[in-house]
């Protein structure tokens, strides 16, 4: 028989059908098993909301601390939508076990995944007074070969010095991050990071108890000490310099660093915080991008047109690996980098960091306020509340949509002399082998 005849074919379709995955496959994501820390997460089962996360309090907290945080989130919903399920997790420094009875037994709910309830490592934090303030681990399962996030949890962790407007201040900040991750994607982290800066200082005027305008952010806060001058301490350095800003697509977790470094190898030819380059030189890229696009932050956040929209126009790339995986391995024509050179016009990444390296390192104070969208056009932004009809969400991205298609069937099998006892063991052994390594 010739290469490429019945009996090859029939071995191929069974072998193609066993490893098509299908709507209502709980697979995993296959070995190695994803790692730890900042594994890929592309996908989202999160739906657009303009609900309020709730609020899960120790017994300590006041009204007032609660009033605020959600005064925050309030603000980051109405300018770019937030999503649903979201749970808020506040807890107080240095309180009693009981204090945290109700957080750790909802927290538990909330996140659970293979047996595993990270509450108490949080409520021992919590009791040390160690701060902290993140969007952590929500609800997570796994389908067609994938990790979904199903549900958003948010974390602050407050020391002895934590207030509540400062609390409502930072809740602008996390809940940016829950409307991101809840579009899909596997982003950079100065994208992810920068981009909440951005939006906080975009948005910080907002608040009943802040007067802090757009540019006075940039000048004196954000990121911490303020976003300019951290941003040209980066690249007066000797990393910043030769690195630009490709170095924060990734960062370090654990024992994986992707394509950028450790942290000691930033700090050691960087200033003493690589924050500088994530957060502030990330707000700042983010301001740059917008106004090489000739668009608005409003667009940026809320269109849903290639090109003038940046997070309702990404369809996330299905193809990282979970253990080995960081953002920077998305292909030029996919995810976020389609949406993000679709703005500025670059015709790949590479041109695009060559060109903001190239005007940061020599960037002035003036030179940044000068990229920087006027207060009266901030407040006209954010004047409405987004009404979501542009936005996208978690769901509009179905992770087995691309498995879904059966393969066509195979020619019906017959008594001819060329499908004998070996193949049949071939074929079935093989489809085994499929099944099992799915």
């Amino acid at each position: 028989m010739t290469r490429g005849g019945p009996t090859a074919w029939i071995f191929l379709a069974i072998i193609a059908s066993a490893a098509r995955r299908v709507a209502g496959d709980t697979t995993c994501p296959a070995n190695p098993e994803p790692r730890g820390c900042n594994a890929p997460l592309m996908f989202s089962k999160m739906r657009k909301s303009s609900t309020l996360p709730t609020v899960v309090a120790s017994t300590g907290i006041t009204q007032d601390f609660k009033d605020k945080l959600n005064e925050g989130h309030q603000v980051l919903i109405n300018f770019a939508g937030g999503a649903s399920p979201t749970t808020a997790y506040i807890l107080e420094g240095g309180g009693a076990d009981a204090a945290y009875a109700d957080f750790k037994t909802k927290h538990c709910e909330q996140t659970t995944f293979n047996g595993h309830c990270g509450a108490d490592a949080l409520i021992t934090q919590a009791k040390n007074f160690e701060s902290s303030y993140m969007k952590g681990n929500g609800g997570v399962e796994c389908v067609c070969g994938h990790k979904r996030e199903t549900s958003s949890g948010l974390y602050y962790i407050l020391d002895s010095s934590a207030t509540a407007r400062s609390v409502g201040e930072i809740a602008i900040h996390e809940m940016c991050h829950v409307t991101q991750t809840s579009r899909g994607e596997y982003m950079p982290t100065w994208l992810m990071e920068g981009g909440a800066v951005h939006t906080e200082c975009l948005l910080m005027k907002k608040l009943s108890w802040s007067t802090q305008t757009y540019e006075d952010c940039f000048r004196s806060s954000g990121g911490g000490g303020g976003i300019i001058p951290n941003f040209r301490s980066y690249y007066a350095s000797s990393y910043g310099s030769a690195n630009g800003l490709q170095k924060g697509e990734s960062r370090e977790c654990g024992d994986f660093v992707g394509d950028s470094d450790t942290t000691a190898t930033i700090e050691a030819g960087a200033p003493n915080n690589a924050g500088h380059l994530y957060y502030d030189t990330g707000a700042v890229a983010v301001a740059w991008a917008i106004n090489k696009g000739g668009i608005t932050s409003k667009q940026f956040w809320q269109s849903n047109v290639l090109g003038e929209g940046f997070w309702n126009t990404i369809v996330p790339w299905d193809g990282h690996n979970y253990a080995t995986g960081y953002p920077g391995q998305c292909p030029e024509d996919k995810g976020w980098k389609a949406s993000l050179k679709n703005i500025t016009g670059h015709a790949t990444m590479a041109a695009f960091y060559t060109e903001f390296d190239a005007w940061a390192r020599t960037a002035s104070v003036a030179d940044v306020v000068a990229i920087l969208e006027s207060q009266s056009a901030i407040d006209t932004q954010t004047a409405g509340v987004f009404d979501l009809s542009t936005a996208t969400e978690g769901t509009d991205h179905d992770p087995c949509a691309a498995k879904n298609v059966p393969p066509p069937p195979p020619p019906a099998l017959s008594s001819s002399p060329e499908i004998g006892p070996s193949l049949a063991f071939l074929v079935v052994s093989s489809l085994t082998y499929a099944v099992l390594m799915n």
